[in-house]
Order: C-alpha cells, then sequence, then structure tokens
C-alpha cells in the first residue's frame, strides 16, 4: 500500500473517483431504495512538499497558510455556474435559494473529476470538509481555529463543534492536516516518524513504524 501511495498521481485518483462513482451508479439502478442517490467527494494525498487532490460535487478543501484561509477546490454547484457566467455576484449566490444544488456529484453517470496538484509548506495546514462545516462557520472562525497552537485532531474537533454549536444543519465532515517537517523523517536510522497524535506546551506524540521491530510505536 505504501509503494501504491507513493505512486499516486491525478490519473490514479480520478480513476478512484470514477469507480467509486460507476458503482454508485449501478447500485442505485438495482435497488429502488438507492435510486438517485449520490454523494460528494473531497479527497487529497499529501506528502512534505506537494497535495494532489480530486473533488466531486460542494465538499471543499482549504489550504490555511501565511497568506491565510484559501479555497484551492471549485465548488460543483448550479449557482457557481451563475456566478462565472456573471449572472450573481458571490455575495448573492452564497443566499440564493438553489446554493446547495449541484450540478457533480458521486454516483452521476458519466461523471468528471477535478483533479490537480499544489505545493503546500511546512506549517501549512489543509481543511478538507462538507459543506456542513462552511455554511455554519464563517471563513474568520475557521481562520482563527487553525492559527492557534494545538493538534490537527484538536483543532477538527472544534471546528465540527462549532458546526453543530451554530446550528449543524447538515453533516458535518471534518479533516485537518497540519505540514510537519517531522513527518518522513527516519530517526536513529530505525523509527519513521508517520504522523502527529497530540500535542501540548511542552512536548509533541508522534506515531512512528519502527523499521526493526516492524511495528508501530
Amino acid at each position: 500500500l505504501k509503494d501504491r501511495l507513493k505512486r499516486t498521481d491525478e490519473k490514479t485518483l480520478a480513476s478512484v473517483a470514477v469507480k467509486a462513482s460507476n458503482r454508485i451508479f449501478e447500485i442505485s439502478k438495482r435497488k429502488e431504495e438507492y435510486k438517485n442517490m449520490g454523494t460528494t467527494l473531497a479527497a487529497a494525498i499529501v506528502d512534505s512538499k506537494k497535495v494532489c487532490v480530486v473533488n466531486i460535487g460542494d465538499s471543499r478543501i482549504y489550504k490555511f497558510g501565511k497568506d491565510g484561509l484559501k479555497q484551492v477546490t471549485k465548488d460543483h454547484k448550479y449557482v457557481q455556474y451563475l456566478v462565472e457566467k456573471g449572472f450573481l455576484t458571490q455575495q448573492e449566490a452564497d443566499i440564493h435559494p438553489y446554493r446547495n444544488i449541484i450540478t457533480r456529484a458521486i454516483g452521476m453517470e458519466d461523471v468528471t473529476p477535478d483533479t490537480f496538484t499544489f505545493e503546500w509548506e511546512i506549517s501549512d495546514t489543509l481543511l478538507i470538509c462538507s459543506d456542513g462545516l462552511y455554511d455554519e462557520v464563517s471563513k474568520e472562525e475557521i481562520s482563527e481555529v487553525l492559527s492557534k497552537r494545538g493538534s490537527a485532531r484538536q483543532k477538527a474537533q472544534t471546528l465540527m463543534e462549532k458546526a453543530l454549536n451554530a446550528g449543524g444543519r447538515d453533516n458535518v465532515s471534518v479533516i485537518v492536516i497540519i505540514n510537519d517537517n517531522v513527518l518522513g523523517s527516519v530517526i536513529k536510522n530505525r523509527f519513521e516518524i508517520r504522523r502527529l497524535v497530540d500535542e501540548g506546551g511542552m512536548s509533541r506524540v508522534y506515531r512512528a513504524y519502527d523499521r526493526k521491530q516492524m511495528r508501530s510505536v
């Protein structure tokens, strides 16, 4: 699996998304209770230098860094199309009664995913989320949470709680990934640092792979 992830590129991610979509589409044709079902997709595979993204629908990926919070994916929404054609302003689209109608979804026939790759720097943060978050929590509030000290898990939990406390009218899905320069390094030619588990005022705890004992530590 590790070697496969290293070879993952935009074409591979697009293929995975299309296969998932076709699978759901086939199930919806066979089972009446799943007729017309669909979902959105926002996913990324990252290393310390780049992020490879695939998205379909209106789940979003943001990058938070020295330039602030930037949305890097494009919403596949009816109102977004109207904004691009000049029929609506972005402010009008945000409150439009049809703002939740999407033009692409996992489960549609012949769906085309967006894929692209961009670079990120040490200490940059990646936020992957559903509209259950960004419809309830402002960009300013999201930026404030991501700028504070804390683990990725703590920040994701805080954002989820903010969305639920604001009303939680839709599914709230949140993933936070922090580009930590320790990740991927090998200590004493033995311990491969995999991810940050948690941090406090004096230390950080990482999950690593012990190459000698062939186990996680």
